[in-house]
């Protein structure tokens, strides 16, 4: 009578023990996995806010160098001449980024700010003027002309005009040291690219103001 004996797969049995631990290790793999997935997308969205917060700081500096640079080209007008020292000053001490945007945004308003900062009507303008008082003495009838100089030609002639204010004042004395009435605007006229031009105009008096006037350009700037 036979026996058989009982066959061997050639697998060693298995350790229930290790069975146990390799089940609790892949349970707490799973969120150890999910947390360190979680940290990376959080680390990827930290950085690309990061990224467009610097993109939104470098449009905004843009935007208000921008800002800047149109400002100044906008207070380069006539009605701020008595200002324009003041303005020129700040784009020739501004840095060198800022003065070549400025440059390139309006480089007609640099050359006025320049002229009109560095010279005074009596420094371009060659000027000739007489004033009568009328019948009853209440007003001055004035007429005379105007020229720019010739070294000042150059520079003004590249404008189609340039507007020139003449002050009125009456002084009690010769040498105008006392000044019983000023008009600061008594007129504006301009003067055409030639360089030459004519003015006729009237202006009130008063006795009471003294018996001199001097009449003189005060201010001019470039039409553009």
């Amino acid at each position: 009578m036979s026996h058989n004996q009982p066959t061997s797969s050639g697998k060693p049995p298995k350790n229930k023990k290790l069975s146990i631990y390799n089940a609790v290790m892949a349970i707490l793999l799973v969120p150890l996995m999910g947390a360190t997935i979680t940290l990376g997308v959080l680390s990827g969205v930290r950085l690309n806010q990061a990224r467009d917060l610097t993109a939104q700081t470098k449009q905004i500096a843009a935007q208000t160098k921008a800002t800047q640079t149109t400002n100044w080209c906008s207070s380069v007008r006539a009605d701020n001449r008595a200002d324009m020292g003041e303005i020129y000053n700040e784009y020739r001490t501004a840095t060198d980024e800022r003065r070549q945007a400025i440059d390139a945004e309006c480089p007609n308003k640099v050359a006025i700010a320049n002229l009109v900062s560095t010279y005074t009507a009596e420094d371009v303008f060659k000027f000739d003027q007489t004033c009568s008082l009328n019948d009853n003495k209440t007003a001055a009838h004035c007429t005379g002309s105007i020229e720019v100089l010739a070294d000042k030609k150059p520079a003004l002639s590249v404008y189609p005009s340039v507007s020139v204010t003449l002050v009125f004042t009456v002084t009690y004395d010769t040498a105008a040291t006392q000044v019983g009435h000023t008009e600061p605007n008594a007129y504006t006229f301009t003067v055409p690219r030639e360089g030459k031009a004519d003015f006729e105009f009237d202006t009130a008096y008063d006795e009471k103001w003294g018996s001199y006037y001097k009449l003189y350009p005060d201010a001019f700037y470039p039409d553009e």
